[in-house]
C-alpha cells in the first residue's frame, strides 16, 4: 500500500499544471479504491470501492451522493448508500486538499448496524481542467458503538468534472 502512495505522489509531481481546481457549480464524477492483502493469512484479502457524484455548491462546498462496496475474504459482500459534503482548502488550485465526511445506510446480508459514519482528509492533483487523481485517508464507523470496529484505510482513485 505504501508503495502506491509512493507511486501516485511520484506522478502527481510529475504531472504538468493544470490551472484547474474547484468552482461553483461543477458536477464531479469519480471512484476510488484500495485493497489489503495479510501475508500467511488465509482469505485475508480485503477491498473497498467507492462511486460518487458531487454538485459543487460554491468554490470550497461539495455535496455528493456516494455508493461503497466492501468485502472480505469468505465473507458475503457489504454494501453502503449515503450522502457527504466535503471542504476543499485551496480552490483553484492545481492541487487541493480537502476534508469531508459522509453518513451511509448498509445494505447487505450480515448487516450488523443500520449507519455507517465516515470522515476523510485528501489531495485532489489536476492533470487537466477536467480531470483529477485524488489520494485520500478515511476512517469508517457503524454508528452503532462508533469507535469500537473502526476501519482506517487509504484510498487512490480518479475524477472528472463537468
Amino acid at each position: 500500500m505504501r508503495k502506491l502512495f509512493i507511486v501516485v505522489a511520484v506522478l502527481c509531481m510529475l504531472a504538468a499544471p493544470a490551472m484547474a481546481g474547484t468552482e461553483a457549480g461543477q458536477i464531479e464524477l469519480g471512484g476510488m479504491f484500495t485493497m489489503t492483502v495479510l501475508q500467511g493469512v488465509d482469505d485475508s484479502l480485503t477491498w473497498f470501492s467507492t462511486v460518487y457524484g458531487g454538485l459543487f455548491l460554491t468554490d470550497m462546498i461539495e455535496l455528493k451522493g456516494i455508493a461503497s462496496l466492501l468485502g472480505s475474504g469468505g465473507m458475503d459482500p457489504m454494501g453502503t448508500v449515503g450522502g457527504g459534503v466535503d471542504v476543499f482548502l485551496a480552490p483553484g488550485m492545481d492541487v487541493v486538499p480537502f476534508v469531508g465526511a459522509s453518513a451511509a445506510m448498509q445494505i447487505g446480508e450480515n448487516v450488523s448496524s443500520d449507519i455507517m459514519l465516515e470522515g476523510h482528509v485528501g489531495v485532489k492533483q489536476f492533470l487537466s481542467e477536467s480531470t483529477s487523481v485524488n489520494v485520500e485517508a478515511r476512517y469508517m464507523s457503524q454508528l452503532d458503538g462508533f469507535g469500537e470496529n473502526g476501519i482506517i484505510m487509504g484510498l487512490v482513485g480518479l475524477s472528472v468534472y463537468l
